[in-house]
């Protein structure tokens, strides 16, 4: 299996073009192997011209960008998935069998959950939110995130659509028995 991150992949942050995109499809399908595709972070371009504005203490930003933001929701289930009901989200499912050997904690959550950062462009750094997880379970993390994004209600700092986005998180935890 393939795992990639396609607008921002790590480490060298380089957007993987339409071109390669179309040769890794064919590579896996001679190949039969499979692709994990992650683009969680489908909007950065906006949150980066968000940080811009935010920088000049630009009023009410969420305005200014609305159209970028209608503009990106098009894409919805075309560029990247959501799961909203449309028949097209299934292409952003990936489905089979990993190993969870040495795998203590799964995390699963909305992008709620994801910690506010100053930088936009910068790459995404999950360690706080590891931190946190482990320091306290789900609560502590979704209030260690509420703290941040109260600390800063214009979005100034921070940037992000509103104040405070959803939360939802699964946490699974597999247990091994020494006779396992």
């Amino acid at each position: 299996a393939v795992y990639l991150t396609p607008h921002h992949h790590y480490p060298t942050t380089v957007t993987l073009s339409a071109e390669r995109r179309l040769a890794l499809l064919e590579l896996a399908r001679r190949e039969r192997f499979a692709i994990i595709e992650d683009d969680y972070d489908h909007d950065r371009g906006i949150m980066i011209l968000w940080k811009h504005m935010a920088d000049a203490h630009t009023d009410d930003i969420r305005a200014k960008v609305q159209s970028n933001v209608i503009e990106l929701r098009r894409t919805a289930n075309e560029k990247y998935g959501v799961l909203n009901g449309d028949p097209n989200a299934e292409k952003f499912i990936r489905k089979g069998s990993y190993s969870l050997e040495n795998v203590a904690h799964i995390l699963l959550f909305t992008d709620g959950m994801i910690p506010p950062k100053e930088d936009p462009a910068a790459p995404d750094d999950f360690s706080n939110l590891v931190t946190w997880y482990l320091e306290g379970g789900l609560a502590n993390v979704r209030n260690r995130i509420r703290e941040i994004e109260e600390s800063d209600p214009n979005c100034w700092k921070y940037p992000r659509y509103k104040t405070s986005d959803d939360i939802g998180a699964i946490a699974i935890s597999p247990y091994y028995s020494a006779e396992d």
